[in-house]
């Protein structure tokens, strides 16, 4: 059998998700590869390094993260052991519990050392090579291979390349970014959620401050080295706690009226109505996930009596229709807000009927991926969806462990933090400006950190390889009719579509590149779970290896799911 390249531009966990499933399928069916990883960085790790301090941490529990298949997910086995992250740790004497958030420099050590075992596990007719440096361009031959230039100008020849590039360096993490402030300097930190933690605990855990138990709460302990910190966003509210939970390692939320089946009726339906598959999601969707969320609080015991339009309102937009008088009301607010969610979130995301409600939101995601993905949604929902609802979801079901909103109440108790803006902010020259019902609160900074990171689109992207094959016309922005979400145009396979919007049928771009036609596709595997990440790779290497003996492939699963709920099965 004539010999392949592979190439995968990136090796962080989407790249490393596709080398696992490169691996197995190589033993399975005895393909000979040269395996070629491009990534300046340790392999596997991507963002999440191993030489991070340790206060930065994963936002989800340890006992829920894997980098590998669950059974039956896939059509061959992994060639290692596949300990999910809780597992590997305790194996290194690393004493965890299901309940414990790691810090992300331990996810950095076990997805690097999934990389060591996969690579050692290689069967004899593979070969693996890593380049420590950045691909700048790629361009086609005539033969239809391609050629991945390297930043010292050289040149890897492959049959296959896969884009499973991560954040660029046009896109830095605020944390690496924060020596430069000054102790007691006025830092305006823009954005409440995960990165914003990140960067709080960087100015004062990362300064030399701790945090004590005290009482039911937290008590912190200042160093003298922090800045004067205080916060900004749209709506001026953290991103509520997660709530303890109570659902084991693969417990989820089985939806009743959210479901895959109701996406694909409502398709059907406008579709003979409208001539179109595509959906507005505040008119098709929205009652049906209001009323999913609202059956599932209604039947926790506790539950106040709430309709569903008004406990969706309460839950996602708890300040939409509501005028502070001042900055002093809106402070006394947003305490309130954080220790009656913090009250909630120890109750457990089944006890609560708040959590218990809120935690849908993160169990129907792969729903809500088949409604918006590759122009589920019409041009304008999908825009309005993105910037309204996306973010309301964000904040109210995927937040930090409720340890960092412990954190922060204590470090508003320790003054190290003070509110000095309420919703409807807005930054002109390093001031903030918040209209009261009293009048404008002003109040102006020495630093401002952008603490939140901006997707991913093509038309920005600083990096010579993007600007280069957008310029060539090797690839294009994806657009939902004139709406462009971010991300590069592909199709349901995962492979790249020229600037004619010809298939590229050797070329797949998996995971950040692909936010825009794809949606939330940031998750780690979960173990027993049929997830994603590693969804999409076993379809992308499936469809190499039908290539390589050439045949076609029968539709992967993800592939059927996805064509059944658009329509076009």
């Amino acid at each position: 059998m004539q010999r392949y390249t592979v190439t995968l531009i990136g090796m962080g966990p989407r790249g490393l998700s596709v080398f696992e499933r490169l691996a197995a399928v190589a033993l399975a069916r005895q393909l000979p590869l040269d395996i070629v990883v491009i990534d300046p960085g340790e392999c596997g790790q991507g963002a999440h390094l191993a030489q991070q301090p340790p206060y930065l941490l994963i936002n989800t529990l340890a006992c829920q993260v894997t980098l590998f298949p669950a059974a039956g997910a896939v059509q061959h086995a992994p060639v290692c052991a596949t300990p999910t992250l809780t597992e590997w740790a305790r194996q290194a004497g690393i004493p965890v519990t299901d309940a414990d958030y790691l810090p992300r420099s331990l996810l950095g050590e076990y997805l690097g050392w999934c990389y060591t075992q996969i690579a050692a596990a290689l069967p004899a007719g593979a070969a693996l090579t890593h380049h420590r440096l950045l691909a700048v361009d790629l361009q086609r031959r005539q033969d239809g291979r391609c050629e991945v230039v390297l930043e010292d100008g050289s040149v890897v020849v492959s049959d296959f390349v896969c884009l499973t590039t991560g954040h660029g360096a046009g896109n830095a993490y605020p944390a690496q970014q924060l020596a430069h402030i000054a102790a007691g300097a006025r830092v305006a930190i823009q954005g409440l959620g995960l990165t914003a933690h990140d960067v709080i605990a960087g100015l004062t855990v990362g300064r030399g401050g701790s945090f004590v138990a005290s009482g039911s709460g937290l008590r912190y302990l200042a160093s003298g080295r922090e800045p004067q910190l205080t916060l900004c966003s749209r709506n001026c509210l953290p991103y509520a706690a997660r709530g303890i939970n109570q659902k084991g390692v693969d417990g989820r939320h089985q939806p009743r009226y959210f479901t895959l089946d109701a996406v694909a009726m409502l398709r059907r339906q406008s579709l003979i109505q409208r001539g179109t598959t595509q959906l507005d999601f505040e008119r098709d969707l929205l009652p049906l996930l209001k009323r999913e969320m609202a059956e599932v609080y209604r039947a926790t015991p506790g539950a106040a009596a709430r309709d569903n339009d008004a406990l969706f309102a309460e839950l996602l937009f708890p300040t939409q229709d509501r005028r502070f008088a001042s900055l002093a009301e809106f402070r006394r607010y947003f305490r309130d807000w954080l220790e009656r969610d913090l009250a909630e979130a120890r109750k457990g995301n089944v006890a609560s009927p708040t959590k218990a409600a809120t935690d849908v939101l993160r169990d129907v995601r792969a729903v809500l991926q088949a409604v918006v993905e590759h122009g589920g949604l019409t041009p304008a929902s999908h825009r309005r969806y993105l910037a309204v609802y996306h973010p309301a979801i964000n904040r109210t079901a995927f937040g930090p462990p409720l340890r960092r909103n412990e954190e922060l109440l204590a470090l508003l108790d320790a003054g190290v933090i003070a509110l000095h803006a309420g919703p409807g902010n807005s930054i002109d020259a390093h001031t903030l400006r918040t209209p009261f019902a009293q009048g404008i609160e002003c109040w102006t900074a020495d630093v401002i950190v952008m603490a939140r990171l901006a997707g991913f689109s093509p038309k920005t992207d600083t990096s010579l390889l993007i600007r280069n094959v957008l310029q060539r016309g090797l690839v294009q922005p994806y657009y939902n009719g004139d709406f462009h979400p971010g991300g590069l145009a592909i199709n349901r396979a995962g492979q790249l579509l020229d600037a004619q919007d010809k298939v590229q049928p050797n070329l797949w771009a998996l995971g950040y590149p692909a936010e825009g036609p794809h949606y939330y596709t940031y998750a780690l595997p979960r173990p027993q779970l049929r997830s994603r990440q590693v969804l999409d790779a076993e379809q992308c290497v499936m469809a190499m290896a039908a290539t390589m003996e050439g045949h076609r492939e029968d539709r992967q699963p993800y592939e059927t799911m996805a064509a059944q709920i658009h329509g076009t099965l």
